[in-house]
């Protein structure tokens, strides 16, 4: 009898401890698969039962768990509200988010897909949205002045100084976007904002402490990074040579800087560029410039917030792209000589 009691009694620990495990499952798999996912658009063909569904979206990497997807519709009485149609999804989504947008038919209105590519400044930005009909180009750039009207809402712009001279230049995340006809800067903008909002995880927030930066001077210093280098495997050492140059006061010399004071893209900075009178000339001024001269890639960011560690102080690119470092300016006029004249 005793033995019979036993039993049911770890029978029933066992039953108690699977139901956990499992709602402790369901719960983990309906949240987004990736904080940091991108958009995409996915066709919902006309006939799909609710399981289609949920394999095409498992598919597509938008969803963790099928089976979760179908027992989260059931449960909260969508599973014969789900709709055919075209949606922009994304696996930053929840499943509930995914759920409801669907059973809503919250189709892709006509869309707009732009790409915004690494390096890219504010006013190419805007060209590209003028260029595709969206909004004007003068309207776009003087929204993106207007940083205060953005801090609460994202919060990482909290740290932006003198923003009186400054625009939202650097936080706008290069990316594919998916842009509506009727959308306006503020909601164009706004996007591009929660776009870098999700690439800035707590542990890059936690590292550029480390460093005694702030968000805003990893920005700055990442976008110059970002467009010094050709190759992912030199922005590590880059990103050294300014940090050794900051640390002694000696001006970053960033000919990428020069060139954005300057308002042009071209090969190679004269001379008499130089002195051009700007608060972005790092020839002329020491210190970080006072913003940011374009956006960046994540590799880019990490590159900047997890530096070579190398003593580094000059470095050029040679003409097949690659960088060489040096310590010494005369080991650095060397490679001038040798590689650029």
């Amino acid at each position: 009898m005793k033995d019979k009691k036993r039993k049911m009694l770890l029978l029933l620990l066992l039953i108690i401890v699977s139901i956990g495990a499992f709602i402790l499952y369901y719960y983990n798999s309906i949240k987004p698969l990736n904080r940091n996912g991108e958009e995409k658009l996915v066709e919902i063909p006309s006939g799909y039962s609710l399981m289609d569904i949920a394999d095409l979206l498992e598919d597509a990497h938008i969803i963790k768990d099928k089976l979760s997807l179908k027992i989260y519709a059931i449960t909260k009485g969508y599973a014969g509200q789900i709709k055919a149609g075209k949606y922009i999804l994304s696996p930053s989504y929840s499943v509930g988010e995914i759920v409801e947008k669907i059973a809503r038919g919250e189709t892709a209105r006509e869309s707009i897909v732009i790409t915004i590519p690494e390096g890219w400044n504010l006013s190419q930005i805007g060209e590209a949205l003028e260029k595709n009909e969206l909004v004007s180009k003068d309207e776009f750039i003087k929204e993106t002045n207007n940083i205060a009207k953005y801090q609460e809402e994202f919060p990482f712009l909290s740290g932006i100084k003198n923003i009186e001279e400054r625009s939202l230049e650097g936080y706008l995340f290069p990316d594919t976007y998916y842009f509506y006809k009727e959308d306006d800067s503020e909601i164009i903008i706004r996007k591009m904002l929660s776009r870098f909002g999700q690439i800035l995880k707590p542990e890059y927030e936690e590292q550029a402490e480390s460093l005694n930066m702030t968000i805003d001077d990893i920005v700055i210093l990442t976008s110059i990074v970002e467009q010094e280098t050709k190759y992912p495997e030199d922005r590590p050492k880059v990103a050294e040579v300014f940090y050794n140059r900051l640390e002694i006061n000696k001006p970053l010399q960033s000919d990428i800087t020069v060139l954005y004071a300057l308002g042009v893209k071209k090969e190679r900075v004269l001379y008499k560029d130089l002195e051009v009178e700007s608060k972005y000339n790092t020839y002329k001024y020491p210190g970080l410039p006072i913003g940011p001269v374009g956006s960046f890639s994540e590799a880019a960011l990490k590159a900047t917030l997890y530096p070579d560690d190398n003593d580094y102080l000059y470095f050029l690119a040679k003409p097949d792209g690659y960088c060489v470092f040096n310590e010494t300016f005369e080991e650095h006029d060397v490679d001038v000589n040798k590689y650029l004249r």
